[in-house]
C-alpha cells in the first residue's frame, strides 16, 4: 500500500482505545480523515455524525486494545534488511546450525560471490574464538563476511582475508587487540570494530533493486510488529540513496529519521559536506528525514571494546576504549549542535557515557530543567508537543523540531552513579533497549564476570525515569528482535518474553490474573533477580514505545499520542498490554498496523 497516503474517506475505530493522552487516557472511539485524527471520545459522540453509514468502520476486539502507532528510536533497518536477504544466523542456536546454513547457502551462490550476513554468537565457538578454518570447512574458497549478532565483530573466510589484505601487523588494529591472531601471529578469522570494517570495504556495494527489497522487508517486518516510525541508527553514504529512492517509490510504511553515521577516519569537513547534503535531499521527503548524526563512541562490553572508567574485572584489556579522542569528540558534537543536527550517541560503557555528556552539557547549558514528578509519565511535554490549531502538512515543515535540544545517548549499559543526574538534564534523550533488560546465557557468562560488582549499575532505567529524565525505546534490530510488545514486558519483569505461561493462574510475574488494572500500570510486575530496582510498570514502558520515542524523533507534534489534529498512525493489539498481566503482553499479537490512516499490515 502507498506510504501514509490520506484516505479520503471516514474511518471509525470503535473499541477499546488508549490514547496515551494524560488528560482524556482512554476512549472509546477514534475517528479518521484524510490521513489525520479528527475525533477522540465517546461512542455516543460518534453516533450523531451525520454520514455515519459511509463511513469504515473498524471494530477494536473486545479484549484488544488501540494504541498510538510504536516508534522504534534506534535500529537498523537497511542492515537488518539485508541480512534477511543474506545469511541470516539469528534464528540459529549452535555453531553446528550456524554452518549448515552456511554450507547451504555456499552451494546456491555463484562461484567468487562474498556469501554475506551475521547473527552469531560467541559463546557458540570453542574458546569463544570463531575462525576461518571452520569456515573453510563448509564454503571452501569463498569470501565470508558474518557479524556477530551484536553488529561489533566479524567472522570472516581465509578468501575474505586474503581479498582484505590483512597482514602480520595491522598498527593501531594489532595495538588494540581487534585482530585475533594465533600463537604464531597469523590472523585466525575473527575481528572486531574497525578491523571487521577493514575486511567489509572490500564486499561489492549490494545493487540498487536489493537495497531496495531489503528496506522493504524491513518496512513489512516492523509494521507487523506495530511499528509506524523507526530511527535508522547508522545511515551511510551507500544508504542515503536508499531511503531517498524508497520514499520516491512510496515504499516506506514507517516515517524514518535518519541518523547519519560519523565516520572519525574522516575529515571534519568531509563528514559536515555529506551530512548537509544528505538532511537537505531529503528535507522534502514524505515519509524521510536526515536530522541526525550518529557518533559512535565506543563499543561493547563482549569484547571489552566499551570504554570504561576503570579496567574490566576479569580481563587484561584495561578500560576498553572510545573511538574518539576528546578533542575529535568535542569537534563533531559541536559542530553537529551548531549545524542543527541532533546528536545520537552510542555510548555503552560509563566513561563513554560521561565523555558524550561532557561535551554535550556546555552546549546545552542555557536550557533549563523542567521540573516533573517521579511517578509521572515519561515525559512528552520537553518541546513543543502542542497540537497546531491548523494542523501542518506532512510535507516540508511538518516534520521539524529543535533537534539541538532533543540529543540521544543510546544504550547506557553502565552508567557512573554521578551522571544519573546529568541524564536528567533538558536536551538529553536517554535510549535503552528494553530486550537486553535480562540476564540471558551472554549476561551471565560474559558481560557479568566481566563488570564484577559494577553490574549493579548497568540500564538503570527506573533511576532516570524517577529522576525526571527523557526516556525513549529502541530495539537495535537485528541485534535483538523488533517487537515492542516483547520489549515492555521485558521491562517491566527482566525476564525472557517466553519464560511465562499465560495459562498458569498464579504465575509469579504477574501474580495472578486479578493483579490488573490500576495496579498493573502503578507498579512493576515483580521482584527479580536482575537489576531489581529497574524494573518498570507496564504501561510507562508503553510510553516511553509511544510518546517517549516520538518525542526523540522529532514527531511528538504529530504523532505518538491519539489526539485530534494528529496524524493517525495507529495499532491495534488482541490485548490491552496497558493493564494485562505481565505473561499475557508477552503473549500479545499486533492485529493491524494504520500509518497516515492506512492500513499498512494487518493478521492474514
Amino acid at each position: 500500500m502507498a506510504s501514509g497516503q490520506p484516505s479520503a474517506t471516514k474511518t471509525i475505530f470503535k473499541g477499546n482505545v488508549w490514547t496515551g493522552n494524560i488528560s482524556m487516557p482512554r476512549a472509546e472511539a477514534v475517528v479518521v480523515a484524510e490521513g489525520r485524527i479528527v475525533f477522540v471520545g465517546s461512542l455516543s459522540d460518534v453516533n450523531m455524525i451525520e454520514d455515519r453509514q459511509a463511513c469504515t468502520i473498524v471494530e477494536v476486539p473486545p479484549e484488544g486494545v488501540l494504541l498510538p502507532g510504536f516508534h522504534d528510536s534506534h535500529a537498523h533497518p537497511h542492515g537488518g534488511g539485508l541480512q534477511l536477504l543474506g545469511c541470516d544466523l539469528h534464528s540459529c542456536h549452535s555453531l553446528e546450525e550456524a554452518l549448515t546454513k552456511v554450507r547451504a547457502l555456499h552451494v546456491e551462490l555463484p562461484d567468487g560471490q562474498w556469501l554475506v550476513g551475521g547473527g552469531w554468537m560467541t559463546l557458540w565457538f570453542p574458546n569463544r574464538l570463531p575462525t576461518a578454518e571452520l569456515l573453510e570447512q563448509v564454503a571452501p574458497g569463498r569470501p565470508v563476511f558474518l557479524r556477530d549478532a551484536d553488529g561489533h565483530e566479524a567472522w570472516v573466510s581465509s578468501a575474505a582475508m586474503e581479498i582484505a589484505g590483512i597482514s602480520d601487523n595491522m598498527g593501531e588494529l594489532d595495538e588494540r587487540g581487534l585482530v585475533k591472531r594465533d600463537s604464531e601471529g597469523r590472523a585466525i578469522g575473527y575481528f572486531m570494530e574497525d578491523a571487521a570494517n577493514f575486511v567489509k570495504k572490500n564486499i561489492p556495494s549490494a545493487p540498487r533493486e536489493m537495497k531496495l527489497k531489503a528496506l522493504t522487508l524491513a518496512m513489512r517486518a516492523a509494521n507487523e510488529c506495530g511499528i509506524t516510525a523507526i530511527s535508522d541508527a547508522a545511515v551511510q553514504k551507500n544508504s542515503i540513496d536508499t531511503y531517498l529512492a524508497a520514499d520516491s517509490q512510496g515504499l516506506l510504511t514507517c516515517r524514518v529519521l535518519g541518523s547519519l553515521l560519523w565516520n572519525p577516519k574522516e575529515s571534519y569537513e568531509d563528514n559536515m559536506a555529506w551530512f548537509q547534503e544528505a538532511r537537505q535531499a531529503a528535507s522534502q521527503c514524505r515519509m524521510f528525514r536526515a536530522t541526525s548524526g550518529k557518533l559512535m563512541v565506543d563499543g561493547i562490553l563482549e569484547n571489552c571494546t566499551a570504554h570504561m572508567h576503570k579496567p574490566y574485572s576479569s580481563s587484561s584489556r584495561g578500560c576498553g576504549f572510545s573511538n574518539f579522542s576528546p578533542q575529535a569528540l568535542a569537534e563533531a558534537t559541536t559542530g553537529l549542535h551548531n549545524a542543527g543536527f541532533q546528536v545520537h550517541a552510542h555510548a555503552i560503557g560509563d566513561a563513554a557515557c560521561t565523555r558524550v555528556l561532557d561535551t554535550l552539557l556546555p552546549l546545552l547549558a542555557d536550557t533549563p530543567r523542567p521540573e516533573q514528578a517521579a511517578d509521572a509519565p515519561p515525559r512528552s511535554d520537553k518541546g513543543p508537543s502542542e497540537v497546531p490549531s491548523e494542523a501542518p502538512s506532512e510535507k516540508g515543515s511538518a516534520w521539524e523540531c529543535d533537534w539541538q535540544n532533543r540529543n540521544i545517548i543510546a544504550h547506557l549499559q553502565c552508567v557512573h552513579p554521578a551522571d544519573h543526574p546529568r541524564l536528567c538534564l533538558r536536551g538529553i534523550v536517554c535510549n535503552f533497549s528494553p530486550l537486553w533488560l535480562q540476564r540471558d546465557e551472554e549476561m551471565e557468562e560474559v558481560v557479568e564476570p566481566l563488570l564484577g560488582e559494577r553490574s549493579g549499575e548497568q540500564y538503570p532505567v527506573r533511576s532516570l525515569f524517577n529522576g525526571g529524565a527523557a526516556l525513549c525505546f529502541g530495539s537495535d534490530w537485528p541485534v535483538t528482535g523488533l517487537s515492542p510488545v516483547q520489549g515492555i514486558a521485558v521491562a517491566a519483569t527482566h525476564e525472557p518474553p517466553t519464560s511465562c505461561h499465560v495459562v498458569d493462574p498464579v504465575c509469579p510475574c504477574c501474580c495472578g490474573p486479578a493483579r490488573t488494572g490500576a495496579e498493573a500500570r502503578s507498579e512493576p510486575a515483580k521482584p527479580t533477580s536482575f537489576l531489581p530496582d529497574q524494573v518498570i510498570p507496564l504501561e510507562t514502558g508503553l510510553r516511553i514505545y509511544t510518546a517517549g520515542s516520538a518525542y526523540a524523533m522529532g514527531l511528538d507534534r504529530l504523532t505518538g499520542t491519539l489526539e485530534t489534529g494528529k496524524l493517525a498512525d495507529l495499532v491495534i493489539v488482541d490485548t490491552d498490554i496497558s493493564v494485562a498481566a505481565a505473561c499475557r503482553v508477552a503473549e500479545a499479537r499486533v492485529l493491524s498496523t494504520w500509518v497516515g490512516g492506512q492500513c499498512v499490515w494487518s493478521v492474514p
